[in-house]
Formats: structure tokens, C-alpha cells, sequence
């Protein structure tokens, strides 16, 4: 990945700089995507700040949160279950790897 498209990102997720649109930052994620495995070099600390500036909540929230999410649908995997998103009536498998 660019470094300074790397760099643009992470800042703008960090500090919410404004008259920065969140939209643009997700823009530039999805802009990633197509790039292949240059998505996967986004860090947990960039998860961890965009979940921060999103949801307003300390990062100790966050990492308390994302555990709780994530101990959950390991436990319903274990059962059997499957972890599903709806959108416009449009029902996607997510695989967490």
C-alpha cells in the first residue's frame, strides 16, 4: 500500500480532522479493497481509532466491547450458529478468519 494514502487514513480515522467527512475515509477503505491484500496492512490500531472517533467511547471501551462481540459469536459458532448481516433485505454470510 502507499504509504501516504496509508498515512492519510489512519490520521483522519485518529483525529477526526475536520471538514473531513467520515464517508471519506470509508471511501478510501473501499478504494483498498480492490487493491487485494493491501487492506490487511490497516492495523488493529487503526480498527481500534475508527471505532473511537465513531463511537465517541475510550479505547478501553472499545478493546471491553469488541471482546464481549467477539467471545459471542465465537460461543454461537460453537453451537452451530452463523453469523449473518441484512442489508436491503439482502441477507451475507460473514466468515471472521
Amino acid at each position: 500500500m502507499d504509504d501516504d494514502v496509508r498515512k492519510n487514513i489512519t490520521d483522519r480515522l485518529r483525529e477526526g480532522v475536520p471538514g473531513t467527512e467520515e464517508s471519506d475515509a470509508v471511501a478510501d477503505v473501499a478504494q483498498l479493497r480492490g487493491r487485494g491484500s493491501d487492506l490487511e496492512q490497516l492495523h488493529a490500531s487503526d480498527s481500534l481509532a475508527r471505532l473511537v472517533h465513531l463511537t465517541r467511547l475510550s479505547k478501553t471501551d472499545v478493546v471491553n466491547r469488541a471482546l464481549q462481540v467477539y467471545c459471542f459469536i465465537e460461543e454461537q459458532k460453537l453451537q452451530g450458529g452463523e453469523l449473518l448481516v441484512r442489508k436491503h433485505d439482502e441477507l451475507q454470510q460473514v466468515h471472521i478468519i
